[in-house]
């Protein structure tokens, strides 16, 4: 997922999770992103909507 469109697409989700996101990188290739909450909680988000908390 591109930079833009990866900025993009968590802004989108972060009404979801409730609280402001902030990328960390990615998982495997591009697979996934690493985000991070304002709380503190890491995140692997994927476009098929599977987030799993780390």
């Amino acid at each position: 997922m591109p930079g833009l469109d990866a900025v993009a697409w968590l802004i989108a989700r972060r009404s979801i999770i409730g609280s402001r996101l902030f990328a960390l990188g990615v998982e495997g290739d591009d697979e996934a992103i690493l985000a991070i909450d304002q709380h503190g909680r890491v995140f692997s988000m994927d476009q098929g909507g599977e987030w799993f908390p780390r």
